[in-house]
């Protein structure tokens, strides 16, 4: 008898208990993040160059829709710190302060997820750690040499073993209390925009499908961005492409703007790019004016608004372009001992 409630104990009993850890496993799987879809139709939209140039000329909008201008700004910084640590160029000495990490932690949280329980990790941190670590993992990239030439920009060593060059350097970094392979990336992709993307939450999920951070999960991105930098041509780093993934992604959360993964077939690869801003800007009309601002504001003359905001538009496209491409051009072909 004693048997037999047991088997009917265990039958029964535990279908409830079972039923109820699925159900609560389920609500712990993490949601997408909203933009996923476009990041991911861009993918399969390698040929239109327009198409993705178009896109990345909206980075700094985005920056401002997400966050205003405490993110903006903080992005601005973050370029200051990668123009810094190129000024080492010839030396082995490039390497980050507490200040220069706590500035690129604000800025990664004020654009994806804010994690405020790591401050007290992160700030537990001494100054003379946080150089010795990030010296060695910027170190870790000086001999990775990039042949650039017309038309392609190829890493003179092969996947695997750039992989583990990559590898070696996240985790010299992570080394540090409260740093993990994506706040890693960020700074890494500062000091080698030619070589590291990024870990934005969009880009990841739209590659791999799910958010796991760990290395190999941003290997595998990486890998992604870093072979789309490469078919689009020179001028295309592995970071520009991840901003642009990022940028598809918020733009496609814009009732206002012109989801340009939807409508690449407006905008052929034949196309110059000033014609693609023309037909972006003719459908966004006033969506670089804050939302709040736009019904009380008077509309300034037409014709002479759309000449300044392509000048301005070319005048984004140097900056946004040319610096980055310096950058990774004299990292590339200098050499120098670790």
């Amino acid at each position: 008898m004693l048997i037999v409630c047991l088997h009917l104990f265990l039958l029964y009993g535990l279908s409830p208990i079972f039923a109820l850890t699925a159900s609560k496993n389920s609500l712990k799987m993490p949601k997408p993040r909203p933009g996923v879809e476009a990041a991911v139709r861009l993918s399969n939209n390698i040929l239109n160059a327009s198409t993705w140039t178009a896109i990345e000329h909206q980075y700094k909008d985005m920056l401002l829709q997400k966050n205003g201008m405490k993110l903006f700004n903080l992005d601005e910084q973050c370029d200051a710190l990668a123009k810094k640590w190129h000024a080492y160029a010839d030396t082995p000495g490039a390497h980050c302060t507490c200040d220069d990490l706590y500035t690129v932690i604000e800025w990664k949280f004020a654009k994806g997820k804010a994690r405020p329980m790591l401050w007290k990790h992160i700030r537990s941190n001494d100054e003379e750690n946080v150089k010795d670590a990030s010296r060695r993992a910027f170190q870790a990239l000086d001999n990775v040499q990039v042949d650039v030439d017309d038309s392609t920009s190829t890493c003179s060593t092969s996947s695997d073993e750039l992989n583990k060059v990559l590898k070696r350097a996240l985790e010299t970094f992570s080394e540090l209390k409260g740093i993990g392979p994506a706040t890693s990336s960020a700074f890494l992709s500062l000091y080698r925009p030619d070589l590291f993307a990024f870990m934005d939450d969009e880009v990841l999920e739209s590659f791999n499908g799910e958010r796991k951070y760990t290395i190999p999960a941003y290997l595998k991105m990486n890998d992604e961005c870093m072979a789309r930098a490469k078919e689009l041509g020179k001028g295309w780093t592995t970071r520009r492409i991840g901003k642009t993934f990022w940028s598809a992604a918020r733009i496609s959360l814009d009732d206002d703007r012109l989801d340009l993964t939807l409508n690449s077939g407006e905008i052929d690869g034949k196309e110059s790019f000033s014609e693609a801003k023309d037909l972006e800007s003719a459908t966004n009309k006033d969506a670089r004016m804050p939302k709040q601002s736009r019904n009380n504001t008077s509309r300034p003359n037409t014709s002479a608004a759309k000449k300044r905001g392509l000048e301005e538009d070319k005048v984004e496209e140097t900056v946004s372009g040319t610096s980055e491409n310096s950058i990774a051009s004299r990292m590339a072909t200098r050499k120098r001992r670790i």
